[in-house]
């Protein structure tokens, strides 16, 4: 049951059947054992063998999974490199773990150390392998994780082989049998490798999506579908599930889905119930990188009723409270901390028993509900307060995209909850509204004192919410927003997005759509923050930047505008990004000031000055209604009017509610791009 195992098994029992499907290619269990032993003989060709370790750097790729059926076979331990993770640290993690060899994705763009030598997954060629004996992979091969902490440098968990079968035995057992996985997480990550392992364990396929975003995970849902493999389980954490909420309108799965783990960090129970009602059937997990994935979960036909527990312990496991603080053992565990035995006792007791430091309690039939961490908790005048609490009754709020809470120092009570708050795209969300929300389901003293608005929670490499950035930004607020006021006394909002980008990267500018607003171009921002300094701006009329008296806008002072951004903020030169009317603005900055724009990026704008007549005499009428309707209806009236006239006259009404909700909040974008005056082709 131990992966160098599987896939030769099913290579000589079903050497036919699926086992790797992506948009280009279909593997047979043969072709996954004969890639996985080349990249085997890969290592042993260059003196790797059973008590050696090399860096393991892999995409949620075909590759990828070849190399973790591969890489064992050998009795190397493999230590799994975030792709996310900067060239210094790649370097530190290889030096403190003992790789002189890195094998490499391509894909993943991990930049090799220099002394390190490297094995590209795409250049390994056929190979004779010399296969570690049975006894010596269950001593040396397996997999070294590092974990997410936040406060200090990650340790790294030891997995040997037999942890990573034992969970996929316990999952296995628990969940309706599968037709097909999709690779839904990446494989540096526990819960990636527990697909890889639970698909093997069974024969399995695993699709491969082109992305993890929303789309892309449906389409290979799909894309599989017409090509025979059915994807019956997938595992998300909660940010993916609500985008595929949001991206479908709350539509129902792709047909034969039959189980969706939910785990990787905290769960909100309003995403639950949303899913469960949308038909969607997911199963809450609980577990950490030490646990070889998850040990706890909830059966989908419970998630309804009992939407704030994890569930169950899983077959194979034991659990206990001590103090509050969850205890597990069983032989999922891992086998302590590589070469820090002090890290190691402070976590695993000498019979097995791993301190988990999150605090839980059990309901009458055994359901566990986590309740936070032990080290996070906040004492307030004497009472404690759990973070994870607060974040759970504030996420109920349908503004409040994520928050996390923190505790900081005060005078009177010697700590206060802070809520560190990122507010759902066109939301209008007030303190007031969130003082309000959180007093009707908590406790006075434990309702925050101060709300903080950001773009994005601050994460470590490894996807957790970096701590100890969180009470930077409860401290000094969101230091990315800003606002920057014009020589006509317009204030424009703008976010000088966090980045870890060199002093000398790129400037990118990000411009949005007509009725639309910067924070819809948030997960583009996220995307580009480690190669650009991105800057976002809140055009005219639309978001954080409302106009006194709400008029079509001049496509000139547009312009003027982006170029009082880039002297407010002391840029030279920027990358303009635009999509649709914000396409329109980046072409006319480029062709008005070109010394001041490297080079431009758009989609969808609609350049109606090279347009033919008849569509340019459309325009106009359609700019005629949408005032019209604004100076008649107000912001509703005008985004109502313009999606109908772009998209047919049922576009509006075939929105979702919540679609509708917030467009409707950007008519006065609408007003303000509509006429487009002074659109000019001279200088394109």
């Amino acid at each position: 049951m131990t992966l160098p195992d599987l896939a030769r098994r099913h290579a000589i029992e079903r050497p036919g059947a699926p086992a790797v499907l992506d948009a280009d290619d279909l593997w047979t269990w043969a072709d996954l054992d004969r890639r996985a032993a080349s990249i085997g003989a890969a290592l042993t060709e260059r003196g790797l063998g059973p008590g050696d370790r090399v860096g393991l750097a892999i995409g949620a790729t075909g590759l990828g999974i070849a190399a973790l059926h591969g890489v064992p076979r050998t009795g190397v331990a493999a230590v799994l490199v975030h792709p996310r993770l900067s060239a210094p640290e790649v370097a530190a993690l290889l030096e403190a773990a003992g790789c002189r060899v890195l094998v490499v994705d391509r894909g993943t763009g991990v930049v090799v150390p220099p002394g390190v030598e490297i094995v590209r997954l795409d250049e390994v060629g056929d190979g004779a392998q010399a296969l570690a004996t049975d006894a010596q992979m269950a001593e040396t091969a397996g997999f070294i994780v590092p974990t997410s902490g936040t406060t200090a440098r990650p340790k790294l968990a030891r997995l040997p082989l037999d942890r990573l079968t034992a969970s996929a035995i316990a999952w296995n057992t628990f969940l309706p049998p599968a037709t097909g996985w999709l690779l839904s997480l990446g494989l540096a990550h526990v819960a990636g490798l527990g697909i890889v392992w639970r698909a093997a364990a069974t024969g399995a396929p695993i699709v491969v999506p082109a992305g993890m975003d929303p789309g892309a995970l449906l389409a290979a849902i799909d894309d599989a579908s017409r090509r025979g493999v059915l994807v019956s389980h997938c595992s998300l954490v909660a940010t993916q599930l609500r985008g595929i909420l949001d991206d479908t309108a709350d539509a129902p799965p792709p047909a034969g889905i039959r189980a969706v783990i939910l785990g990787g960090g905290p769960i909100p129970e309003a995403l639950v119930r949303r899913a469960i009602a949308a038909g969607w059937p997911v199963v809450p997990s609980y577990g950490m990188t030490e646990t070889a994935s998850g040990v706890v979960a909830l059966p989908t036909n419970e998630a309804t009723d009992h939407p704030s527990t994890t569930g169950y312990i899983l077959p194979g496991v034991e659990l206990r409270l001590s103090d509050g603080e969850v205890q597990v053992r069983g032989p999922m565990v891992f086998a302590g901390y590589l070469d820090d035995p002090a890290a190691t006792a402070a976590i695993l007791s000498d019979d097995g028993w791993l301190r988990t430091g999150d605090l839980g309690r059990l309901d009458t039939r055994g359901r566990l509900t986590v309740d936070g961490r032990s080290d996070e908790i906040i004492i307030s005048g004497g009472e404690n307060i759990s973070p994870a609490e607060v974040e759970a009754a504030l996420a109920t709020h349908p503004g409040v995209h994520e928050v996390a809470v923190v505790g900081m120092p005060d005078k009177t009570w010697g700590q206060v909850p802070v809520a560190i708050v990122v507010v759902e795209p066109d939301m209008a969300l007030s303190d007031d509204d969130l003082i309000a929300h959180a007093h009707a389901r908590l406790a006075r003293f434990k309702v925050p004192s101060r709300y903080v608005r950001v773009a994005a929670l601050p994460r470590t490499a490894l996807g957790k919410v970096e701590r100890r950035r969180l009470h930077r930004l409860a401290r000094q607020g969101d230091p990315s927003a800003m606002t920057i006021t014009t020589d006509d006394e317009q204030p424009l909002a703008v976010r000088d997005m966090d980045r870890s980008a060199p002093g000398n990267a790129p400037v990118a500018i990000l411009l949005h759509g007509t009725i639309s607003n910067s924070a819809q171009l948030l997960p583009l921002a996220r995307h580009l923050t480690d190669r650009y300094r991105v800057v976002l701006i809140d055009r005219r009329g639309t978001a954080e930047s409302p106009m006194a008296d709400p008029a079509p806008v001049p496509i000139a002072r547009h312009v003027a505008d982006v170029i009082a951004v880039l002297d407010g903020l002391g840029i030279d030169r920027a990358v303009l990004f635009g999509h649709s009317f914000g396409g329109v603005v980046s072409l006319r900055v480029a062709a008005e000031h070109g010394d001041r724009v490297a080079a431009v990026v758009v989609w969808e704008p609609p350049y109606l000055a090279v347009a033919d007549p008849t569509l340019r005499a459309a325009m106009a009428v359609m700019a005629e209604e949408v005032a019209v309707a604004f100076s008649i209806g107000g912001p509703e009236a005008a985004a109502h009017r313009f999606l109908d006239a772009v998209g047919g006259p049922s576009a509006w009404d075939g929105l979702h509610p919540r679609q509708r909700e917030a467009i409707a909040r950007q008519g006065g974008g609408a007003l303000a791009d509509v006429a487009m005056p002074g659109l000019a082709t001279a200088g394109l």
